[in-house]
């Protein structure tokens, strides 16, 4: 992928005659003969606030504040050439270089001056060499060890599925775009999916970052810069996970995103303590009855991280219906249209709402299907000496072989269960030890 060198910053100088423009504070100025007036625009986001962004001038050192339309002022010039400039933080997050023009004062003149940021398609022009659609976006970064250092010519990959729900059957296919940084650490990948998410990495496993779960949140350029690190460095991260009102979500579970055996579990007071690698990652937090969350961890070399989440309940009755699938001419949702598809395959045992509904008061007994048995703690399948222990999903969270009286809650909350033996479980719910899953969905 080809990185063009930063872009300089359109801006463009009027000559007029004109009176002083309300709002914008001016500093330090001297009698003199001339003025400058000049507004900042954003043309990747023209509603910015630009409230307390500082514009320089020189020679002389002066600086004036601009108001939150981004108007300033210089008055009390001498007659000569200025450079002003203005370098607010967001311009690192889109790839731009500082706003800089130079400009001509003359004795009793206003001069008026805009400075801008380049267009969204200059800015992926830059980034890509190339035009991008309009449904596509652009990440960018840098990769750098936990001590700052560049990553240079390291891959940097993303990766998502396209899913197209039609009539009878749920069609999908993998996407990818793949980028090696430049010595100075720097990547770009064009073409990602500007509303949907995509999973980003860069390196391998063994040294590498975490498998990230990224949203453009419907941006069109995202800077992502990404701390690359071996598996076998660790940090401690410390942090809580909390409801809305702020109170703990005990028993809340919480797993490294890409390493299910790095976990932990949230005590009393909504803490939680986890060693994990030292490297750019994510934590996935679950709890029963609350929608999953994610916490980033970025490491600079400071353990121990400490963060706070705070996770929703689910909302059932605000599930997003899906106008493309029907099943007997009632509205569904993606999460029972995908239980739907993979039932349409009989690959395993299934039980829906209405069934669920009509046995309000369940025991372990009730899983009662060829090959699967239990007793007053397990799920197991199979019979006799090579029966195996099945292990859990619930809501897509590996819940391991449960203890014992968890079962019995998870059946009770149900709306839909599936049991596969191994072989055919879905890839996404894998058993580790060969035997089978249950998949348990709340909503």
């Amino acid at each position: 992928m080809r990185h063009a060198p930063v872009i300089a910053l359109a801006a463009t100088a009027l000559g007029v005659c004109g009176s002083a423009l309300p709002g914008p504070q001016v500093l330090e100025g001297t009698l003199a003969s001339g003025a400058i007036t000049g507004s900042l625009i954003d043309s990747v986001s023209p509603s910015r606030n630009w409230h307390g962004v500082e514009v320089s001038l020189m020679p002389g050192a002066r600086r004036a504040v601009a108001d939150s339309a981004g108007r300033f002022r210089f008055e009390s010039l001498d007659d000569g050439e200025y450079t002003i400039a203005a370098a607010p933080l967001f311009l690192d997050s889109i790839g731009a270089s500082p706003l800089q023009q130079r400009v001509r004062v003359a004795a009793g003149r206003t001069q008026t001056v805009t400075l801008a940021t380049p267009s969204i398609a200059t800015l992926q022009q830059s980034l890509c060499g190339r035009a991008i659609g309009p449904d596509e976006s652009v990440v960018f970064g840098e990769l750098r060890t936990a001590i700052g250092e560049p990553v240079g010519l390291e891959a940097v990959a993303a990766q998502w599925t396209v899913t197209v729900l039609v009539p009878g059957a749920i069609e999908q296919s993998a996407q990818a775009v793949v980028d090696t940084s430049t010595v100075g650490g720097r990547y770009a990948l064009c073409g990602v999916p500007r509303e949907d998410g995509f999973t980003l990495w860069a390196g391998t496993p063994a040294r590498g970052t975490g498998k990230l779960v990224h949203g453009q949140g419907d941006q069109a350029i995202v800077r992502r810069d990404l701390v690359v690190g071996d598996s076998s460095a660790e940090l401690r991260v410390v942090g809580r996970v909390l409801n809305e009102k702020g109170d703990p979500i005990i028993g809340a579970r919480v797993n490294a995103l890409d390493d299910s055996t790095r976990s932990a579990v949230v005590d009393s007071s909504g803490r939680f303590a986890l060693i994990v690698s030292q490297r750019s990652q994510q934590l996935r937090v679950q709890a029963i009855g609350f929608e999953p969350g994610l916490l980033r961890v970025d490491p600079h070399g400071e353990p121990p991280l400490v963060a706070d989440l705070t996770l929703s309940k689910i909302d059932s009755d605000g599930a997003q219906a899906l106008a493309a699938v029907r099943v007997n001419a009632n509205r569904t949702t993606a999460r029972r249209a995908e239980f739907d598809e993979r039932r349409r395959f009989e690959n395993g045992y299934f039980l829906d709402d209405e069934t669920l509904a009509r046995n309000p008061q369940r025991t372990l007994n009730f899983l009662q299907f060829p090959r699967v048995s239990s007793d007053t703690e397990k799920v197991y399948l199979g019979s006799g000496a090579g029966r195996c222990a099945v292990r859990w999903f619930v809501d897509g969270m590996d819940v391991g072989q449960p203890d014992r009286g968890e079962p019995i809650i998870y059946i009770r909350l149900a709306k839909r269960i599936e049991i596969y033996r191994a072989a055919f479980a879905p890839p996404r719910f894998t058993d580790r030890n060969g035997c089978g899953v249950i998949l348990i969905w709340t909503y």
